[in-house]
């Protein structure tokens, strides 16, 4: 029941001209992209070091009197910045066996029988890099 005037089945009257796509399909609204440097992190950057690096000397003093207050984010800001963010450690209880058979069972269900194939193939290949680099050790 739909025709090639964008009329739904639920609504015959015809799309506003408002509403017409700008583009075709597959053609971007912005083929140039971004222009270079226009990122908020280089206009920060840029302002940051605009003054021989006044606001950032503010900006330091405020994060160190906020953390040395006790104010949470402004001390984890710091800490993240001078030792680096903690890593989370994660203890995994299973053989690299185990792992790959639940992950196959998984792709099984979710996987066209080609795409579960060609992943087959390539734990096969990660199993035996595993054992060469367990074997060199």
């Amino acid at each position: 029941m739909a025709n090639s005037d964008s009329n739904t089945e639920k609504n015959t009257e015809p799309r506003s001209p408002n509403l017409a796509p700008m583009w075709r399909p597959g053609q971007s609204g912005n083929p140039g992209g971004r222009p270079k440097g226009a990122s908020l992190t280089n206009r920060l950057r840029k302002a940051l070091d605009a003054n021989d690096g006044q606001l950032a000397e503010v900006v330091v003093k405020v994060l160190l009197r906020e953390a040395a207050k006790g104010k949470y984010q402004h001390l984890r800001e710091v800490l993240d910045r001078v030792e680096g963010k903690v890593v989370q450690r994660v203890e995994l209880n299973a053989t690299v066996q185990q792992a790959q058979d639940q992950f196959l069972a998984a792709a099984e269900r979710a996987l066209e029988p080609e795409q579960l194939r060609r992943l087959v193939s390539e734990l096969g290949r990660v199993r035996a890099a595993m054992a060469l680099e367990a074997g060199s050790d």
